[in-house]
């Protein structure tokens, strides 16, 4: 069998190790692999994954650094946003804001990091600045997601902002059930949110 045939065929493979959530089979497989393939960029993202999945953050970091160094430019804005979503997980989300605004700034940004983005942002108590990240103009113009909804309903209620929580959060729940999200955000907590945002309204009223 030719070796690029070879290599579709255990690429392949691997991403359905990682789909199926087989991450110790899928980072055997993934080094193998990069004793055969050197530094393939899919490979090292799919690696540094799995090594996040099994909460072996280092292993995370150190591969999806790898990544980013042996990166087209097509495949650069999603190893950048792969490493900062780790990095998110890791607990470092001013690290990770550097490589979402390297990714922003560079290319064409998907609406799910410009979320992840945001809650880095909450997560450092940058609430006005969430808040302008998820109503920027070219954001409003793509098709609204519970989960966007929810995160930006989080960074007004941090500000105190309750009728625009309480707007973000209903908005959440209506998307969930008309679109069975697989976030699943509509769920009892937030429920429980959106109550507690009427009783805070009707107090200051």
């Amino acid at each position: 069998m030719p070796p690029n045939m070879n290599k579709d065929v255990d690429i392949k493979e691997l991403k359905q190790l990682h789909k199926d959530e087989e991450f110790v089979c899928c980072v055997l497989k993934g080094r193998e692999m990069l004793n055969n393939y050197f530094d393939d960029n899919l490979v090292l993202r799919i690696l540094g994954n799995c090594y996040s999945a099994l909460d072996q953050f280092d292993s995370a970091i150190e591969f999806g650094k790898k990544s980013i160094i042996v990166a087209t430019d097509e495949q650069k804005y999603m190893s950048l946003v792969t490493l900062a979503f780790t990095l998110y997980l890791y607990g470092s989300y001013k690290e990770a804001l550097i490589l979402y605004e390297e990714a922003f700034e560079e290319y064409e940004f998907q609406l799910v990091d410009k979320v992840n983005c945001a809650e880095c942002l909450i997560r450092i108590g940058k609430y006005n600045e969430a808040i302008s990240l998820l109503t920027d103009p070219k954001i409003s113009k793509l098709k609204q997601r519970p989960v966007q909804l929810y995160v930006l309903g989080v960074a007004y209620r941090a500000i105190e902002k309750y009728s625009s929580a309480l707007e973000c959060f209903q908005k959440t729940l209506q998307l969930s059930r008309n679109e069975n999200d697989d976030y699943e955000l509509a769920d009892i907590g937030t429920k429980d949110i959106v109550k507690m945002m009427h009783s805070k309204i009707s107090l200051v009223n």
